[in-house]
């Protein structure tokens, strides 16, 4: 599980998945708002609709009728059963369905090659969005487990910069050390001084090299932060997050 900061609301989540860019409730929020405004192909009326409505409301029910009547009146074009040619490679087959067109040998291939076809043309025609988009979200999705620092990384990195990445290698082979019995656990992070300060709250205690308060949850060592108030909140969204998701 690593932490991610919100895109959207900017609220820190824990999550398996490293191309995560929203939390679940924004996530959620987000597939629901699939509308977008759109032209109708007959009256030329604008109306919200799904990406490849066509119609308007109104519209479509006359397009359904008028449907609806042209096959009562004309029947089944093919009869199941029936045998028919394939569009792709020019065979017989037994008809099996009424929108079928293509044998089974050459069904699921042709099929798969127009929704590819389909894809590459979308991306095409929104590649500047697309990358815009892309780079957008790249920026201050993650968050350095050293320091606490959001910053952007195309690789599986969890640190902001070399300085972290040495602590956090220091920090895992002090933790190999402690199970070995070679180290005392105070070793992981740091020497202990009893003068520095204290916050009152488990969890939260004072680094001393970096001057800030850094947050541990059990054993899991969550972040840096400048107050005991920021730490304290992040605790708290913590805890609520891990309660609901038990």
């Amino acid at each position: 599980m690593r932490q991610h900061i919100c895109k959207k609301c900017g609220k820190i989540y824990l999550t398996d998945k490293p191309d995560s860019w929203y939390c679940p409730e924004c996530a959620k929020e987000s597939r629901r708002n699939v509308l977008v405004e759109k032209t109708c192909a007959i009256c030329g009326d604008s109306f919200v609709g799904y990406p490849r409505s066509k119609y308007c409301p109104t519209c479509r029910i006359d397009v359904q009728k008028e449907q609806a009547r042209k096959r009562r009146k004309n029947g089944p074009a093919r009869k199941l059963g029936s045998i028919d040619i394939c569009q792709a490679c020019g065979e017989k087959y037994v008809v099996a369905g009424g929108l079928q067109r293509y044998c089974p040998e050459c069904g699921e291939t042709v099929v798969s090659e127009t929704i590819r076809e389909q894809k590459r043309k979308y991306a095409f025609e929104h590649k500047d969005y697309t990358n815009a988009r892309r780079a957008e979200l790249r920026n201050n999705r993650k968050i350095c487990v050293v320091c606490g620092k959001p910053f952007s990384s195309l690789g599986p990195s969890v640190t902001c910069s070399p300085e972290c990445a040495a602590e956090q290698k220091r920090r895992n082979q002090a933790v190999v050390d402690v199970k070995r019995g070679r180290a005392s656990p105070a070793r992981i992070f740091g020497k202990m001084d009893r003068t520095t300060p204290q916050s009152g709250i488990p969890g939260i205690t004072w680094h001393k090299q970096r001057q800030k308060w850094q947050l541990v949850i059990g054993k899991k060592y969550i972040g840096l932060f400048g107050t005991v108030e920021e730490a304290l909140h992040a605790k708290r969204q913590m805890e609520e997050y891990s309660k609901n998701h038990d």
